[in-house]
């Protein structure tokens, strides 16, 4: 029962699908590809990626976080199970959804596991992240819209902007 503690502690769930939502709508908008299994594609990726990232941003504060007294609702063992379950699944799903290019997904995920040891990953992750999907969904003309290229400028602008709170606290 730990685990789905874990899943919706925080409004977790609530603000991880609403944020997959988001993305998903997004990219199909710009790729003009809006039927409801590209997004419900998209969601599922999504979702998933968002929770890697959060296992994997657990794990690595897991004994700050025990310093500082913080509710554990999975040991870290049972975090390093979930992450290789989440990788695992988004994965799969890359390879199902995108065939043979769905390897991307390899790259994506390593990008999160090295991100603390790299800081500027954290900030490049969401625009490219966004543009690959965008690429993937609906081939290199969707480059060619201005709409893209504000997009991505503002992803990146609020993943400068994010990164930039969270350090400030630190």
């Amino acid at each position: 029962m730990n685990i789905l503690k874990y899943f919706v502690a925080q409004y977790r769930l609530l603000i991880y699908a609403s944020l997959a939502a988001i993305f998903s709508l997004l990219v199909a908008n710009l790729t003009q590809d809006v039927e409801i299994f590209n997004i419900l594609r998209l969601f599922s990726l999504f979702i998933l990626l968002a929770y890697i990232m959060r296992v994997v941003d657990d794990i690595h504060d897991y004994k700050k976080d025990r310093r500082q007294h913080k509710k554990h609702y999975l040991s870290k063992n049972e975090l390093i199970l979930l992450s290789m379950l989440l990788v695992l699944a988004y994965i799969v799903l890359n390879f199902v959804y995108f065939n043979l290019t769905g390897a991307f997904s390899i790259l994506l995920v390593a990008i999160i596991y090295i991100w603390e040891l790299f800081p500027l990953c954290k900030v490049i992750f969401l625009p490219l992240t966004s543009a690959i999907y965008l690429y993937f969904s609906g081939g290199q003309d969707v480059f060619q819209q201005y709409q893209t290229w504000v997009i991505l400028a503002m992803l990146l602008f609020i993943s400068c902007a994010f990164y930039a709170y969270k350090r400030g606290g630190k």
